[in-house]
């Protein structure tokens, strides 16, 4: 009766009626189709008013307010997005100290161990020894091994290091070089000899702890070598303060046979 009395009144609203979901159901019965897919939809309350409402409304029809949660609105997104993309430039340019190219061994000049001062860190014999900051470096011996799949020649070079550092030193195989009597400078040989050995450096990749030594094998293929160069910046191969080690003694130099004396 009082539902109907509310009906008659002109002052009724679709919020006073009951529903499915309070103890004042609606006069219509429940198993009839709806009449607009809207009345299908959850009834809600207005967080403001109180008022009864299709949970699809985006504002509330008697007091106008938006019934959507903030982190729904396209605005809210938009602003998070924003403050994440500012905080990420922010973090790039303030936070990320450009690093220096990589200088294994230091920047210090490098020092010929057991020799004077004026004694130079270019094209010295095989088996000395330079101290570069954290590593001492030997060239042990070098020599002509194998022969390539492509018929060059393929240089064996055997080098020690020692780590005097109380770090870790990484070393790497773009640092070694084998200069040519022609000026041209090679790099370290990786593949496979004539009789399918492979061969590949074994410093690439390696890493010395503190006080560790490491005696290894370079490879390189050309012909008629001049010197051994190690850079102390991998990204200058012109630099004044590079070592080498002179390969010059390991040219054959091939002599005519001479002919028989026929007496």
């Amino acid at each position: 009766m009082a539902v109907s009395e509310r009906r008659r009144s002109r002052n009724w609203r679709f919020a006073d009626a009951g529903s499915r979901f309070d103890n004042n159901p609606r006069v219509a019965a429940r198993d009839q189709r709806p009449i607009s897919p809207t009345f299908s939809r959850k009834i809600v309350r207005c967080r403001r008013c109180g008022s009864r409402i299709i949970s699809n409304a985006r504002r509330c029809p008697y007091c106008s307010k938006s019934v959507v949660p903030f982190y729904r609105s396209f605005v809210f997104w938009l602003f998070i997005v924003g403050v994440l993309a500012v905080a990420t430039i922010y973090f790039v340019f303030y936070f990320n100290p450009v690093s220096a190219p990589p200088v294994a061994g230091g920047a210090n000049q490098p020092i010929r161990v057991g020799a004077s001062d004026s004694e130079s860190t270019v094209k010295m014999p095989v088996g000395s020894t330079v101290d570069c900051s954290d590593l001492l470096i030997t060239v042990i011996s070098a020599r002509q091994s194998h022969v390539s799949n492509d018929g060059r020649l393929i240089y064996e070079c055997t080098v020690q290091f020692y780590n005097k550092s109380t770090s870790r030193v990484s070393l790497l195989s773009t640092q070694w070089l084998m200069r040519t009597a022609d000026g041209a400078l090679q790099e370290c040989y990786i593949g496979k000899t004539d009789d399918g050995v492979s061969l590949s450096s074994g410093v690439e990749g390696r890493q010395l702890s503190a006080g560790e030594v490491l005696t290894t094998k370079i490879y390189f293929a050309g012909e008629n070598p001049d010197s051994l160069v190690y850079l102390i910046n991998p990204l200058e191969t012109e630099n004044s303060h590079n070592i080498s080690w002179d390969l010059g003694f390991l040219v054959t130099v091939v002599t005519e046979p001479s002919e028989p004396v026929v007496e």
